[in-house]
């Protein structure tokens, strides 16, 4: 099989595609050692070569470790003026291409992480009636409470009207009413807990069907299952849940474990804008 039937070796590593000095030897059938020496023979600076090609290892048919090179599509570029003759050149085409289509898949993958998600489901007319129990229960008989919970849940939750809450934080929308300070609220301290009840949240809460890796079978906590308020469901909101529910004030834990996701989803989003730049800049697509 000559080198215009096989598929070049292109990879991403570290957010950018990259191949391997091995590889490349392999698809122009040259000998290993003459493409390392070939790289480090070559008239650059420190600086791109520190950014292009990267000390790595491999082990070999002998299991004995032998040296690599880690080249990005730049590196390999400047590698391959070197590379003559008509197939060589049209090997070089090949390759370059395999770059190209690695990086348009990657930004393709980026672009569709940033797509604006469906419209959340809204809560039910049974978890409507729930928000409006518990203000009843706050407000008592004063008209003016009740205007100010409904006028603050409103402004924390950005919506127009309680009842365009999105399902998935209605929980944290009853805490948050219940635990609200209310102008003229004249009820008593939540009494002390009755009794100490059993709380069961193993590590297998965490293993949720979309997060876990099929090699291990286990999901590991990384920064995107973190901040995917849409379908991880967080075993430590609902402990903090339950806490409230049997009496304990867990207000500034609750508070702080909101304020937390919310900070992990802004980081989230913000090594999505980095990761697409990155790659727009390296197919010269940068507006």
């Amino acid at each position: 099989m000559n080198a215009l039937t096989r598929k070049p070796s292109v990879k991403i590593v570290h957010g950018k595609a990259t191949t391997t000095s091995l590889k490349i030897a392999e698809y122009f059938g040259k000998e290993h050692y003459r493409v390392i020496r070939s790289i480090e023979n070559l008239d650059c600076s420190p600086e791109f070569r520190l950014a292009n090609f990267g000390a790595s290892s491999y082990i070999n048919a002998q299991k004995k470790t032998q040296p690599m090179y880690t080249i990005t599509k730049d590196g390999f570029m400047f590698l391959a003026m070197g590379f003559t003759g008509k197939e060589a050149a049209q090997w070089k085409e090949k390759y370059i291409e395999a770059f190209n289509q690695l990086e348009q898949h990657a930004l393709e993958k980026a672009a569709a992480r940033r797509m604006p998600k469906a419209l959340p489901h809204f809560i039910t007319p049974a978890q409507q009636n729930t928000l409006q129990r518990i203000v009843a229960q706050r407000a008592g008989e004063s008209g003016g409470i009740r205007a100010y919970l409904w006028s603050r849940f409103n402004n924390h939750f950005q919506l127009g009207s309680y009842k365009q809450l999105a399902a998935g934080r209605f929980d944290e929308a009853c805490v948050y009413l219940e635990t609200m300070p209310a102008k003229e609220d004249k009820r008593p301290a939540l009494p002390p807990p009755a009794k100490t009840s059993r709380y069961h949240y193993p590590r297998t809460m965490l293993d949720q069907p979309h997060f876990v890796w099929p090699a291990t079978g286990k999901a590991t906590l990384h920064l995107s299952m973190l901040a995917n308020t849409t379908q991880y469901v967080s075993p430590l909101m609902s402990l903090l849940n339950q806490l409230r529910s049997e009496g304990h004030e867990v207000t500034a834990a609750f508070d702080e474990a909101v304020a937390m996701r919310a900070a992990l989803q802004q980081a989230n989003q913000a090594l999505d804008d980095i990761s697409t730049l990155a790659l727009k800049a390296r197919i010269g697509r940068v507006e």
